[in-house]
């Protein structure tokens, strides 16, 4: 215990309660945190260096540099949400931290303390320090005022019993802070956040937030309040739970505080053997102060008895979520091994399956859990497993087989009050619309979805059924209102902080822009999208961006910046194994290069590319690849052997394709074919006018002059301007 405590910037901070306290808010400090403060306090004005913060903080524990940087960005976070001043730990490059800001001391050796209350737990204490002897007649009053400030204490900070049976309790479950240095547990940001929701999901009373509606917000804020703010303005969240777990040792710490609004209810800490034990503990707690729990065995079955289970499961989520099917399916299918009883890991390789293209047994997998589901009576679970079930079928081109899965799923989540499921159901149900060719009553399903999550105080849903909306009217030509709708969906989703969504928005829109002419707002979009990316370390995502990025740069005129955009895709692409669009990447630097008059150079090109093999004789970037070589065999004088290769190409491919017109015209010109050189690049320019260059044009004009004239006029250079 400390004497002191002390105030900087009209905030106190007290190491012996471990909190940050001002007029505006109380802030608690984990322990760690609490003592780098006052360390740093104590060294103002010094330069501290990090040395002595190891030995000041972990005393002789090993730890990275690590735990170090998080500690004190932690700290930061907390100062700034305190004080709203960002950087009082300033940084000295190769030396250390010092706090430079001026700090009193207080004596608080005679003062009144206030009482700290670590919540949950059974009993309430109040503990006084002994007052100075007054006079008689005082001690009365002081002791009512007392009374009455332990009252108001207790009624401030004791948690509310469970609340009203008609309260609805939306609960937003904050992604679990992992605090431990062992990449060994890289897992649980991911993987025990979903095990926390599985626990309470199992409550009627709750409805949860998805992970993907808090994940679209929770990078962007700086302090819990804040984050608490915003979900509640555009989700519609009343409650939310934040976590925090350490280990020393073996022995593992769950620190936890429910919000309502913007202020905590109550804090507590679970402490356990691993991390699925302090979990169980957690959600326990919580949910006998949110809500009575109906049922001491209400958690049974929904995850496994055997830890190792658990844990794997954990881990293969967060694979899932971060490295992509292929890594996180062997996780799955050691949970299905080690214990067939246990479900939710069936759920996650039907999803593994879906998307390495194994719709068969995708759907055998849900066909199990359904079946289990119904056996043991879980209806969240067969809930779930049903809208899976439809939504693949539908995705298999066969809705119409989901429409009964998707009524039962509906019936349960309303039953349950469960507003998520209900919409994810309608989601589906509209998109089978669509896929049926019932566009129009598809699009008056999504405008019906939109006005009942616009009332359900979803942002984030709002944007979402926009994007979708935008794609539906992209698909039937109506360009501009699907440009309406992803740029409503892009102010919603800047306004919530959701990069994900934004992100996802933006690059629809460039695509659309790429395609209705407008090449100018592409070439902004997919710069500001390359740049998000990038920022996101998104690297599979930043490929298709660069390589859209270069075409737009090509049909704006920019083709020297084009190319060299290009180039950078290609690398890109390479490195994250997408063939297909790497081979897309060569294919369009070499027609750049013979574009530029450069055949040497698109030689090269496409030699390097021979060892990218796309064998579908349907996959458009094949055609356009041999189309480019083609053109390289023309102009290198090569004319039959470009004649044979034209041949190859599908007509359903080289008819409505302008590279391949183009690269046609040009054969026969160079062939003497004028009349059918002509009504090629007639027909290119026919195609896609907006993306028509000046040299092509030129191009065209030449070869007309060759058809009146009776002769062979040399095609001038396509990159020249007039």
């Amino acid at each position: 215990m400390t004497d002191h405590s002390y105030e900087f910037l009209d905030t106190s901070f007290d190491p012996n309660q471990q909190t940050l306290s001002n007029a505006k808010c109380v802030i608690d400090l984990r322990p760690q945190l609490s003592d780098l403060l006052q360390f740093f306090i104590q060294r103002q004005g010094e330069v501290v260096l990090k040395e002595e913060l190891f030995t000041a903080i972990w005393g002789d524990t090993i730890v990275s540099e690590d735990a170090l940087f998080r500690a004190i960005r932690d700290l930061r976070k907390s100062l700034k949400s305190a004080t709203g001043v960002s950087n009082l730990i300033r940084n000295i490059p190769k030396k250390g931290y010092v706090w430079e800001q001026e700090t009193k001391v207080i004596n608080t050796r005679d003062d009144v303390k206030d009482t700290k209350y670590s919540q949950p737990s059974s009993s309430f204490e109040v503990t006084l320090s002994r007052a100075p002897k007054r006079k008689k007649f005082v001690k009365p009053i002081g002791l009512l005022i007392l009374t009455l400030c332990a009252v108001l204490i207790l009624f401030k900070i004791w948690p509310q019993a469970a609340i009203s049976e008609n309260t609805p309790i939306r609960l937003a479950i904050l992604p679990v802070e992992n605090l431990t240095t062992d990449q060994e547990y890289a897992w649980i940001q991911a993987g025990l956040t979903d095990v926390v929701a599985k626990y309470f999901e199992q409550s009627q009373r709750l409805e949860l937030v998805p992970l993907d509606t808090i994940q679209a917000v929770v990078d962007q804020r700086d302090s819990n309040v804040k984050l608490v703010n915003v979900l509640a303005e555009t989700t519609g969240t009343s409650h939310v739970l934040a976590t925090q777990l350490t280990r020393d040792q073996d022995v593992w710490r769950l620190v936890y505080t429910v919000y309502q609004t913007d202020k905590p209810m109550w804090s507590g800490e679970s402490v356990g053997t691993s991390p699925m034990d302090v979990a169980r503990d957690m959600t326990t707690k919580t949910l006998r102060e949110l809500v009575p729990v109906q049922s001491p065995h209400m958690f049974e079955g929904v995850l496994s008895s055997n830890e190792y289970v658990n844990e794997t499961y954990a881990k293969g989520v967060q694979k899932l979520e971060h490295e992509g099917p292929k890594q996180a399916r062997p996780y799955f299918e050691i949970c299905i091994t080690q214990d067939p009883s246990f479900m939710w890991p069936h759920i996650r390789l039907s999803e593994c399956l879906f998307q390495m293209g194994e719709p068969e047994a995708c759907i055998k997998l849900l066909n199990d859990v359904i079946l289990r589901a119904n056996s043991v009576d879980n209806e969240l679970l067969l809930a779930f497993a049903l809208q899976e079930r439809a939504r693949r079928n539908c995705d298999f081109g066969d809705c119409q087989k989901g429409d009964n899965d998707l009524q039962r799923a509906t019936e349960i989540y309303q039953r349950r009050k469960h507003h998520y499921g209900i919409y994810a159901c309608k989601l589906v149900k509209a998109f089978g619309l669509f896929q049926s060719d019932k566009p129009d009553q598809a699009l008056s399903a999504y405008v019906e979805l939109l006005d009942q999550v616009v009332i359900f105080g979803d942002m984030h849903a709002q944007a979402k059924i926009h994007n979708n909306l935008g794609l539906m009217h992209y698909q039937l030509d109506r360009f501009s209102v699907a440009r309406n709708h992803y740029q409503k969906g892009l102010e919603l989703a800047r306004h919530f902080g959701s990069r994900v969504t934004e992100t996802t928005l933006l690059g629809n829109l460039a695509i659309l822009d790429l395609d209705d002419g407008h090449y100018e707002d592409a070439v902004a979009s997919l710069t500001r999208l390359k740049k998000m990316q990038f920022a996101l370390e998104n690297v599979g995502e930043e490929g298709w961006i660069t390589l859209s990025l270069g075409l737009a740069q090509y049909y704006s005129g920019h083709y020297s910046q084009a190319e060299r955009t290009l180039i950078e895709a290609q690398t890109i692409l390479k490195k994250t194994h997408q063939q297909r669009l790497e081979l897309f990447a060569w294919a369009s630097i070499a027609y750049l290069q013979l574009f530029r008059g450069d055949s040497q150079a698109a030689a090269t090109t496409l030699n390097q590319s021979r060892s990218i093999d796309i064998e579908t004789d349907s996959d458009e970037t094949r055609w356009f690849h041999v189309a480019v070589q083609a053109w390289l065999d023309a102009e290198t004088g090569e004319l039959d052997k470009a004649h044979q290769i034209l041949a190859t190409i599908p007509l359903e491919f080289s008819e409505a394709d302008q590279p391949s017109q183009m690269i046609s015209a040009l054969v026969d010109h160079l062939s003497g074919d004028f009349k059918n050189a002509l009504q090629h690049m007639q027909k290119a320019k026919e195609q896609q006018p907006a993306s028509w260059q000046p040299g092509q044009d030129r191009w065209l004009a030449t070869m007309q002059k060759s058809v009146e004239d009776g002769v062979a006029h040399p095609l001038p250079p396509l990159n020249q301007s007039y």
